[in-house]
């Protein structure tokens, strides 16, 4: 480890001294005979090639410990190497530091083949347009025998790359032989570099229209495998054919998965005759769930409109989740199918999430996805539904239910059908209670209806106060109160107050003053 004893550098001549006393600690351990040891070594000078840009004390020092590294260590640089020439020639080069660039590589071995095409290997195709490393494949193996080339290409494949769907095209335009060459990329297709037999297809597809149909067709292999490649290659008639044989073999979540990559424009009745109307009835896991979910949700965004029978199909999905309730990632999802429904049918959607809400599926807080549909819904769903979901409140039989609805549902029923329900009952009155909020500038309208006409009610005024004392804050709680002291002295000062609200807002300032003091007395304790 380097130390320097002198603190700071003061000069810029020291703070290379130093770093440069850095860079070669670290080449010293490029050699290291632990093999941990010895890559984090060269992979932090090959991380201190960029840094070095711009400052050519730096710049000369690193690239002559980088050139004495061998040439198996020295592969990581050529590539960090070649990256960042990339990004300066797309995104401007103000600082000059292609001459910086030329100067390290002017300083290291000249590059062999296996060096060059290393590089390219490990390109990222994000970085560089596919076409380019392509290219650059193809000249790197300018005449380079077949055999040789073959053999080149398919050891890059050894490791994970980003490039193997390239490197299949190279491997078809350099003549591989499709006998011996497909088997070995058909063995990655379910690992690392699935990507290599695909670009090996297309290329031979590319110089011989039809190789990748009598390829797939031809090819001994499960379902999956052969719809995976069929969804990943050219869409022709025979492709389309071939799927739609492969579908109803496979399950749900497998099918959905591999048509990802055929996702376009695809029509309503497509949709419904290629996979839908067989995926419906085939749902049978929360995988296969999950993925059909998916899937439309993908299919249907930006489309505002869309058939009746795509619409009745939906629906029926949307159903289907009370047999699979859990989706995790795809909540998002399905409520954006829910939404599809609530003009239509919004009550069924109030049902289906207060079945979920029971079943511990969902939890409706704060600003939840499922908090919003369901308010939306139950906003449209009108009397009946509201009456249904009051009395259903009132029976007390589920706390899943009653803690979701909590302080605010009570504010989307209209007020009427509230004093209509709850007439003089004192239990209908406590559930309405409990689903109610207080309010904010004033008393909401169903907070002041419960205190006009039960403000004696202690498990009305208790359910009240209790929601509007509670909450989250930051900051000195002593603050928080004296906000809501100030609010409840508006609400008394406002005309046209019941009686019954008068008293509640008098006890709820006895209560919070009192707590105000035993909260100042308690921070000022603090403070000492």
């Amino acid at each position: 480890m380097v130390v320097e004893p002198r603190g700071a550098p003061k000069t810029w001549g020291e703070s290379w001294e130093y770093r440069n006393a850095i860079i070669d600690t670290l080449g010293s351990l490029s050699g290291d005979s632990d093999a941990d040891v010895a890559a984090s070594a060269v992979k932090a000078l090959t991380d201190a090639i960029h840094v070095s840009l711009g400052q050519p004390v730096l710049r000369d020092h690193l690239a002559s410990t980088l050139a004495s590294l061998p040439p198996e260590q020295l592969q990581d640089a050529r590539a960090k190497l070649a990256d960042l020439a990339s990004l300066y020639d797309r995104t401007g080069d103000e600082k000059h530091h292609a001459e910086d660039i030329d100067a390290i590589l002017t300083a290291l071995p000249a590059g062999t083949l296996d060096d060059q095409l290393w590089v390219l290997a490990h390109a990222s195709p994000w970085d560089r347009r596919n076409g380019d490393i392509e290219t650059d494949f193809i000249n790197a193996l300018e005449g380079t025998e077949t055999e040789s080339a073959t053999a080149k290409l398919l050891a890059l494949l050894v490791k994970e790359v980003p490039t193997d769907f390239i490197i299949g095209r190279v491997l078809a335009k350099r003549g591989a032989d499709i006998a011996a060459t497909a088997p070995m990329l058909l063995a990655k297709l379910s690992g690392s570099n699935a990507r290599a037999l695909v670009g090996f297809l297309v290329g031979l597809e590319e110089a011989t229209p039809g190789t990748y149909d009598e390829y797939v067709d031809q090819l001994n292999a499960d379902p999956i495998t052969k719809l995976r490649l069929t969804t990943q290659g050219p869409r022709t008639s025979r492709a389309e054919a071939r799927a739609a044989e492969l579908l109803p073999q496979i399950s749900v979540a497998e099918g959905a998965r591999a048509v990802f990559y055929w996702l376009r424009e695809t029509s309503d009745d497509d949709l419904l005759r290629l996979y839908i109307n067989d995926w419906k009835t085939r749902v049978e896991s929360e995988d296969d769930y999950r993925a059909l979910v998916d899937f439309l949700a993908f299919e249907l965004h930006d489309r505002p409109e869309i058939s009746p029978e795509l619409q009745t199909a939906i629906e029926e999905i949307v159903e289907l989740r009370l047999k699979f309730p859990v989706l995790g990632q795809q909540e998002y999802d399905w409520s954006q199918l829910a939404e599809r429904q609530l003009e239509k049918d919004p009550a069924s959607i109030v049902r289906i999430l207060v079945e979920l809400v029971e079943q511990d599926a969902i939890s409706m807080y704060s600003d939840s996805q499922e908090k919003g549909l369901f308010g939306r819904a139950l906003k449209l769903a009108g009397k009946e539904t509201w009456i249904e979901l009051l009395d259903r409140l009132a029976k007390r039989e589920s706390w899943k239910l009653a803690f979701s609805t909590q302080g605010w549902v009570a504010d989307i029923i209209d007020l009427d059908v509230i004093e209509s329900w709850v007439g003089d009952s004192v239990d209908r009155a406590k559930t309405v209670a409990s689903v109610a909020s207080v309010g904010s500038d004033e008393i909401n309208p169903v907070a002041s209806f419960l205190l006009s006409r039960f403000g004696d009610e202690r498990g009305v005024t208790s359910s009240l106060v209790g929601e509007f004392i509670s909450g989250m804050w930051s900051g000195d709680e002593s603050d928080r109160i004296k906000g809501q002291i100030a609010q409840v002295k508006r609400w008394l000062a406002q005309p046209g107050q019941s009686e019954g609200a008068k008293r509640w807002c008098r006890k709820l300032l006895e209560h919070l003053e009192s707590r105000l003091g035993d909260v100042l007395q308690g921070e000022q304790e603090h403070e000492w």
